[in-house]
């Protein structure tokens, strides 16, 4: 967590003060810090060490100090009384008593219930622990995947208002050939339907970039503003992973059900030993001060009087039905845990097995989207040769504009997730790591290449 110190480069500030421009960095800095998921781990395991501090402190001794201090003035001659738990005679006269009282137990034998609730302590400590490493891998992944969501939004609303702009341009050429009589009615119909429907696809991608933004926001646990801040649609490539020999019991979510499981069943240990008698070492000693004159005497003239020593057995006689119900309750926890665990296993396995294919299908995309883009481009440079030659007019250029800006939308996607790809294989591979690992890739961005978006959408020039 050390790296999230480093990023702390006052995005949080420059967010609420309105931030020309939101990159991963500053999402993940500002996540690390107010990310409900986050808070709640992390008060798990605050919860979970006060919890073994609990458990240590019944191994140790009880100690405790009583004093009493008393006035008594009696009506009749009773020949004793009970004074802070001594025996004190009397002789019908009013005295100033001061008693003081030290006691101290042991437990020795309680049927191992403390021993258990030790190591269900341990076990529920370790498990909040790894608790919060996964639910850091799973926020940084949400994280990922809202953020370019998100982004290919933007370039996608980028996209399509050029793309509306280059089809207004050709119902104006269609208007002008149609004044020329070099155009029918019909091209202009299909000029006009063409244009409604960019503007029906670019309020549509509006809609769905106000609610991905609002995810991003909710992964970074913030309340977004009524203007969202312009996303860098930038993400660092993942490490090279050489093989993928990952073990679905190595995930900490799945080593987190476990230490889970185990707690459990160390509860199950403890609820019986509620069966067995209990054996205690207890103590005791005692200091008496009397005096007839004032209470201040008396407390000056206490002295030691007795003490005691001996072992305490209790016996449960009538508690089984509570301790059944203890029991019954513990074992039904235990199998609760038993299917976290399971189904942690199983999720983990899949994210496994699914994380190569993946990144093999992002990679094909990526290779198809770059032959595209290429392709578009050079079509777009034929076209303008023969619009030059005037073997092309300028609707055919501004088709071959468009085809190349969808192309390089397209091929913006593509990087992007191809990134998150990479780094859901890092995760799958190494996932105590990934936090990390991120957080050291994305610094070195800001470093190194001043967060340079992986692709813009540089909009082609008219002929």
């Amino acid at each position: 967590m050390t790296l999230a110190t480093v990023l702390a480069l006052g995005c949080h500030a420059a967010l609420a003060s309105g931030a020309p421009e939101l990159d991963i960095g500053q999402a993940l800095h500002v996540a690390l810090g107010n990310a409900p998921a986050l808070t709640s781990a992390e008060s798990q395991v605050a919860g979970a060490d006060a919890q073994k501090l609990t458990a240590v402190a019944s191994f140790l001794p009880s100690l405790s100090i009583n004093n009493q201090l008393q006035r008594y003035h009696p009506f009749t001659n009773t020949g004793s009384r009970l004074v802070g738990g001594l025996v004190v005679p009397t002789e019908g006269q009013s005295t100033d008593d001061n008693v003081t009282t030290a006691q101290f137990s042991v437990n020795l034998f309680n049927g191992g219930k403390d021993a258990e609730n030790y190591r269900a302590a341990v076990q529920t400590l370790i498990s909040a622990n790894l608790a919060l490493t996964a639910a850091m891998d799973k926020l940084f992944q949400q994280l990922l995947d809202d953020f370019v969501a998100a982004s290919s939004d933007q370039l996608k609303v980028a996209s399509q208002e050029r793309l509306l702009r280059l089809d207004q341009g050709l119902l104006a050429l269609t208007q002008e050939r149609l004044r020329g009589q070099f155009a029918d009615r019909i091209d202009l119909l299909k000029s006009q339907q063409q244009v409604l429907s960019d503007q029906t696809a670019l309020t549509q991608t509006r809609e769905q970039q106000v609610t991905d933004l609002a995810a991003l926001y909710a992964d970074m646990g913030m309340i977004p503003s009524t203007e969202f801040t312009p996303l860098v649609p930038w993400l660092p490539a993942a490490p090279e992973i050489a093989s993928l020999d990952a073990v679905a019991h190595d995930d900490p979510e799945v080593q987190s059900a476990l230490a889970a499981m185990l707690a459990a069943q160390r509860k199950v240990g403890a609820a019986r030993a509620g069966n067995y008698p209990t054996v205690a070492l207890t103590g005791e000693y005692d200091l008496y001060g009397q005096s007839s004159g004032s209470l201040t005497s008396a407390v000056r003239a206490t002295r030691h009087t007795d003490y005691s020593v001996g072992l305490s057995v209790t016996v449960p006689l009538s508690s089984y039905p509570s301790v059944r119900a203890d029991v019954d309750q513990s074992i039904a926890d235990m199998k609760g845990a038993q299917g976290r665990y399971d189904a942690a296993l199983v999720d983990a396995a899949n994210r496994i097995a699914d994380a190569p294919r993946k990144l093999d299908d992002a990679r094909q995309a990526l290779d198809l989207a770059k032959r595209s883009a290429e392709l578009a481009h050079r079509n777009v440079a034929l076209t303008r040769d023969r619009y030059s030659a005037k073997e092309a007019d300028r609707i055919d250029v501004e088709n071959a504009r468009s085809l190349a800006q969808q192309a390089d939308l397209t091929l913006a996607t593509a990087r992007l997730r191809y990134c998150v790809a990479g780094w859901e294989l890092l995760r799958a591979a190494r996932p105590r790591e990934f936090p990390s690992d991120l957080l050291a890739a994305v610094l070195e961005g800001l470093r190194h290449n001043g967060v340079t978006p992986l692709a813009g959408l540089p909009e082609a020039q008219s002929p």
